[in-house]
């Protein structure tokens, strides 16, 4: 009897391991099931924080401004990568690489660092533009989707199943068609309102302007020079000697006789002879090659020697040389002219409608061009527009999406943009080519005559169809001012748009980066 009772016994282990083998068994397919549908799906890259931003208020507060998922940060670092990878500073095989070694820093860290400002400059910029109510005026989402369509044709290209396929590969596992649009919305608004807020509420005024350059005009002056640099003769470490700096000072005082430009290329070209460089020196005397150098501001002179700067902005130095030492070798130069920029330049809008008639016949398209510039016309035709307005107009109507960033505004303009390309020419005859030698004024296009008109005014408006007919393009005129305003301007923007940033960033933002996490789930 014992031994029935323990064959009974026996068996009910028997029966109780294989249950037990079974759940487990189970539960492995469960967690196996579970594990590949998480993987596949992207819920952890989705869910878990890659970047956290945060303020510090005046009185020591801490708040969360913002957080960006591991997938959306990975967003930023593949933009960010592709970039770098492009210009070949970096592959796959260097991201571990030390980048900085100061720091240790690798390069993989450096570019979720660059992907960590711009996702903190993002939720700063769009924090600005929602309390602003910019909404209404934006048009990232249609941005968004026009961006989207590009990315299915390349998807399509590479022969992948799906968009979603597509994403999944360039930015990890998770990001699909509904995530990217909205991560390029958020990066595209921001865009969109820092060039708003520059163009309509930070733009110097005229007074401001006028007002800075009396204030500095030496800064935004212009002038013209001829210099020379001679260099000393060195001893067998590269260093200059006594006796070569002393050579050298002595050549460049020989070359400061000189009185006017042609005087000074001439006297390069003896100092070239007497080295035995004869070849630059015939070079100097036929005039191929020129000692002068014409607008150069007070800024681009501060990569040459100290000196050159207080002796070119000097309008008693008009006329005269002077030489200027340095370490290894003497600078010779004579001024020539300092003046303002007087060039004309123009600012103006644009709004691009495009033909979607392109597979007809010639006279189908240009049939299709003449309705859409119709179209263009009746957009117009209710009398001039404000330059806020019409951006406006651009918003609602353009086909161009990069004028739906920029509301396509085009400043500082030259006419040189608008010369009229000449033909190939056939084979002429020697008096056509002296003739052609001849300097003649350039000929410029419609559309630049029109911009540059004397009579021209703010709120003017051209329509211009392309030459192939696949665009329309209406064109509005701000204004034309001389370069050196221009340039005032310029400079004022960009101190105004630092100030502007500055306010962003008064609660001291700051961000941490998950950098396990983020590298962990790039999959």
């Amino acid at each position: 009897m014992k031994n029935s009772g323990n064959k009974k016994r026996s068996k009910k282990m028997s029966s109780r391991t294989a249950n037990l083998i079974k759940a487990l068994v189970a539960a492995v397919l469960i967690v196996s099931v579970v594990g590949y549908f998480v993987y596949i799906t992207g819920i952890l890259p989705k869910t878990l924080t890659g970047v956290t931003v945060t303020e510090t208020a005046e009185d020591g507060t801490t708040s969360v401004l913002g957080k960006a998922s591991v997938l959306e940060t990975n967003f930023y670092y593949a933009e960010q990568y592709n970039t770098y990878y492009y210009y070949g500073m970096v592959t796959a095989d260097t991201l571990d690489d030390v980048y900085d070694s100061e720091t240790g820093e690798t390069y993989r860290e450096m570019l979720l660092g660059l992907a960590a400002d711009e996702i903190m400059n993002n939720m700063l910029v769009g924090r600005a533009a929602e309390e602003a109510g910019f909404s209404e005026l934006s048009r990232a989402d249609a941005y968004a989707e026009y961006d989207l369509e590009q990315i299915e044709s390349t998807a399509e290209l590479y022969g992948y199943s799906t968009t979603d396929h597509y994403l999944s590969a360039a930015y990890g596992t998770g990001m699909n068609v509904r995530l990217y649009k909205q991560y390029v919305a958020k990066s595209i608004l921001a865009q969109e309102y820092a060039e708003y807020v520059q163009q309509f509420d930070l733009m110097p005024t005229d007074e401001e302007v006028e007002a800075a350059y009396s204030g500095n005009s030496d800064e935004y002056m212009l002038v013209d020079f001829n210099y020379y640099y001679v260099p000393a003769e060195t001893d067998d470490d590269g260093n200059a000697t006594e006796e070569g700096l002393a050579d050298a000072k002595a050549a460049a005082e020989e070359i400061a006789k000189a009185t006017d430009s042609d005087s000074f290329d001439a006297a390069v070209a003896a100092y070239l002879e007497e080295t035995g460089d004869t070849e630059s020196a015939e070079s100097y005397e036929s005039g191929e090659s020129t000692t002068y150098t014409e607008g150069f501001t007070s800024a681009y002179l501060a990569y040459l020697e100290d000196g050159f700067d207080e002796f070119l902005f000097d309008e008693a130095n008009l006329g005269k040389t002077t030489v200027i030492e340095s370490d290894a070798g003497v600078y010779v130069a004579l001024l020539d002219k300092i003046y303002a920029d007087e060039t004309a330049t123009v600012s103006y809008r644009t709004l691009t409608l495009t033909n979607d008639n392109t597979d007809g016949t010639d006279e189908e398209i240009a049939a299709s061009a003449a309705d859409l510039k119709a179209e263009a016309e009746a957009l117009v035709s209710g009398g001039t527009m404000s330059s806020l307005d019409f951006y406006k107009l651009i918003k609602d109507n353009t086909d161009d999406m990069t004028e739906v960033v920029t509301g396509g505004y085009n400043s500082d303009v030259t006419i040189d943009n608008f010369v009229v390309e000449e033909e190939e020419a056939e084979e002429t005859t020697e008096e056509t080519e002296t003739e052609a030698e001849e300097e003649t004024e350039p000929e410029y296009t419609e559309l630049g005559q029109w911009l540059f008109a004397g009579d021209r005014a703010e709120g003017d408006t051209y329509i211009e169809t392309s030459d192939d007919n696949s665009t329309v393009t209406i064109y509005y005129f701000i204004d034309n001012v001389p370069g050196w305003k221009a340039s005032v301007r310029s400079s004022l923007l960009s101190e105004n748009y630092e100030a502007w940033q500055a306010g962003l960033e008064a609660n001291s933002p700051e961000y941490v980066i998950n950098v396990g996490w983020v590298k962990k789930f790039i999959y």
